[in-house]
């Protein structure tokens, strides 16, 4: 009986209920008596052990998560995720269901990847902000150089145009990509061009522009244009060459400077005016707009509206799903949970034919830093009682990770081929599959690469800003800051710098000779990236 009910209606509501009883039960005899009963047990049987499971196991993947419960994070983005004790996980159950359960552990776990990222959820009002204050005109119209080189440049260069397209109020070509030569990585500056979906996720783009800026007009192709002859031949600009612009090296040293600069050369070279004008940034744009001129807020998510294409993602996804579950990571690698200490070392051993023809760090200086750091960090997990380290190491040329993973046994070595099938991998181009690396690497809890690699610049920039120890650049104080526990946690200080290091903090270190100069100013790439 309920609360407030009447014990009359009760009563004769429950003798209804008990004739209905028995007439079912009578029904239900004679079901029995020709199988149907039967077969009804049996699915009933197989309901009632199969969902209490199936719900357990849920209850279990998706408690409350962690978030970065292994750092400390600036009150600069919100997190109100709630911390939580991992619980006990069910007894096995019989080898059908544990199947049905490993399913969706790994289903779930991709999908948590896919809509998670290091630096947490994206917040585009900063953006927004930036484009409401903006005065526009879409006549005039820019195309990005093409997209040349590795993800490290194709992403800076793509982020540096559109920068440079908002604080002037213009429109904007989708850009397109230099496809490496695949017979000789080396060559990347060729005129074999591909659509931004080569590497990146468009839609995701095009998306969060139209959400967050939807002043900014985007137009697919050249061919789009062909209304506006006036566009036929555009004027080629290199924005650090305009007059009036006080520079720092290659860099804008005042970039409120910047439009009315870049109005008063428009005025002179599209004279007389046309109705639609087309400017075409060079190359040298890559390394050109400081971020440090920009909120924090605003560089710290800028980069979101990049990222790899969905079947790139969904195949690292894998990758670090079948890392955890094959070499027995900590519960704690989970997606939802950001960056964890104790988990992976990420190594990006950077030997291939291009690095070595354009001089980057050489291999023996590479190795000897990382079986030394590599030393250090595994001391640290087995003084934790965490086990064994593993290493995931990146790279392009599988020789060179063979003949690292000799050198630093007997510590765990695994790869993208040995994660993955090699099938999945074959069907993608050398700079498709440096995104899996790229993926996988970002979540490591310890990561270690080379100066002179943009790719790695921008994971090292990108986990400082997760955790926001930095927005860009080198941090100016306090350069140790108290962890959860109380412990110190190094920021990444310049003065910290060991001789051979370039970049040091709690979460990656990139290294190199300090004697040889780098192609471009290492103060250049790391004040212009946005992480």
């Amino acid at each position: 009986m309920g609360l407030g009910t009447d014990n009359s209606s009760s009563t004769a509501h429950e003798d209804s209920v008990g004739g209905h009883l028995l007439a079912s039960f009578g029904r239900s005899a004679r079901s029995f008596a020709t199988g149907t009963w039967t077969c009804l047990s049996r699915r009933v049987l197989r309901l009632a052990v199969t969902v209490p499971l199936i719900v357990l196991f849920l209850l279990y993947m998706f408690q409350p998560p962690r978030g970065f419960s292994d750092y400390q994070i600036d009150p600069l983005v919100e997190n109100t995720q709630a911390a939580s004790v991992v619980g006990d996980i069910p007894q096995s159950p019989p080898a059908l269901d544990q199947a049905i359960i490993e399913r969706i552990s790994r289903e779930a776990f991709i999908q948590d990847f896919l809509a998670t990222d290091i630096t947490g959820a994206y917040n585009g009002q900063s953006l927004y902000d930036l484009c409401q204050e903006q005065k526009w005109d879409e006549s005039v119209i820019f195309e990005c150089p093409p997209l040349e080189g590795g993800y490290g440049n194709v992403r800076q260069e793509t982020l540096q145009c559109l920068r440079m397209t908002i604080a002037v109020g213009g429109s904007m070509i989708m850009p397109q990509i230099s496809i490496r030569n695949p017979n000789d990585i080396s060559d990347f500056r060729t005129s074999d061009m591909a659509p931004f979906s080569y590497l990146f996720d468009e839609e995701h783009f095009k998306n969060t522009l139209a959400s967050y800026c939807p002043q900014l007009k985007i137009y697919d192709s050249l061919d789009s244009l062909s209304g506006y002859p006036s566009v036929d031949n555009p004027i080629s600009l290199t924005p650090i060459d305009l007059p009036g612009l006080d520079k720092n090296d290659k860099v804008i040293a005042k970039p409120e400077q910047y439009p009315l600069a870049f109005g008063e050369w428009l005025k002179r070279e599209n004279n007389p005016p046309k109705s639609h004008v087309r400017i075409a940034f060079t190359n040298r744009i890559i390394w050109t707009w400081p971020t440090s001129s920009d909120p924090p807020a605003f560089v710290r998510s800028f980069s979101s509206i990049i990222r790899p294409r969905l079947d790139i993602r969904l195949l690292a996804a894998s990758a670090l799903y079948t890392l955890k579950q094959r070499y027995g990571l900590p519960a704690s690698v989970r997606p939802i949970n950001g960056l964890q200490r104790d988990t992976f070392v990420g190594v990006h051993l950077r030997v291939e034919a291009d690095a070595n023809k354009f001089g980057f760090t050489n291999y023996s200086l590479q190795a000897d830093y990382f079986l030394r750091r590599l030393a250090e960090l595994s001391a640290e997990v087995k003084a934790k009682g965490n086990g064994e380290l593993v290493i995931y190491v990146a790279s392009g040329d599988e020789e060179q990770v063979a003949r690292f993973a000799e050198q630093i046994a007997p510590l765990r070595v695994a790869t993208k081929r040995e994660l993955l099938d090699g099938g999945q991998l074959d069907a993608l181009s050398w700079d498709q599959q440096a995104l899996v690396d790229l993926l996988m690497l970002e979540r490591s809890s310890y990561l270690m690469g080379v100066r002179e690699s943009s790719f790695t610049w921008t994971l090292v920039l990108k986990r400082a800003a997760a955790v926001n120890w930095v927005v860009g650049g080198f941090p100016t104080g306090p350069c140790w800051v108290n962890g959860p526990k109380g412990e110190k946690r190094r920021r990444g200080c310049k003065e910290d710098l060991a001789p051979e290091e370039f970049w040091r903090d709690d979460l990656s270190v990139l290294v190199g000779p300090q004697t040889k100069p780098t192609t471009e100013s290492i103060d250049v790439v790391r004040s212009t990236i946005f992480p």
